[in-house]
């Protein structure tokens, strides 16, 4: 599995990378932690119900929990876009069990770990590549901007080819900003990464 995500890093930005689906292993990878950008499939309460199904936990156990976040899911199913956050529940070995589970599909469309820069998709999943950059504070002092147009430059980008967005809420339709959030956008593609 590990070659995968060597291999996702290193992959054209003109292509989007995609992890197995579905994911029928349990594995292992230290340091996993952040966000999961997936599409999956859920039963929801019936149409005329007046609850519906918000931030729901799709798995859990002793090492890891898994919350999708961003959901608002009413009717019977239905195909929705969301953020899976992986949390480690101690150590910072997150197993990831095995998410082939009758209730929903989930198509990894790309992830964030402790990596700096992992390439990924935008939300909702498109054609239009984009990278996941995790800053050490909410607005980059000058040196950091320089540290990451360096990891950037390494993967053939150039910095100048984003537009920056700090902390502002009103630019992307997400209920789970955090101060540690850095939005980055091609064009009009905004793209959200954070520190868990």
């Amino acid at each position: 599995m590990l070659p995968i995500l060597v291999i996702c890093l290193m992959i054209s930005s003109a292509r989007s990378c995609t992890l197995p689906n579905p994911l029928n292993e349990t594995i292992e990878l230290q340091n996993l932690v952040g966000s999961w950008y997936t599409q999956f499939t859920l039963a929801g309460p019936p149409a005329n119900s007046y609850s519906c199904w918000k931030n729901v936990v799709t798995q859990e156990g002793e090492d890891y929990q898994i919350v999708s976040s961003a959901i608002d899911l009413c009717g019977t199913w239905k195909t929705v876009t969301a953020e899976l956050i992986l949390i480690p529940n101690s150590s910072n070995v997150l197993r990831v069990p095995d998410l082939n589970d009758r209730r929903f599909e989930i198509n990894v469309l790309g992830l964030v770990t402790n990596k700096r820069v992992i390439y990924g998709n935008c939300l909702p999943p498109d054609d239009t590549p984009a990278y996941y950059i995790k800053t050490s504070q909410p607005s980059p002092d000058e040196q950091e901007i320089e540290r990451i147009k360096s990891e950037l430059e390494e993967l053939g980008l150039n910095l100048d080819d984003f537009t920056k967005h700090c902390n502002n809420p009103n630019d992307y339709d997400h209920s789970t900003f955090h101060p540690q959030h850095i939005l980055l956008s091609t064009k009009d593609h905004l793209c959200c990464a954070s520190d868990h």
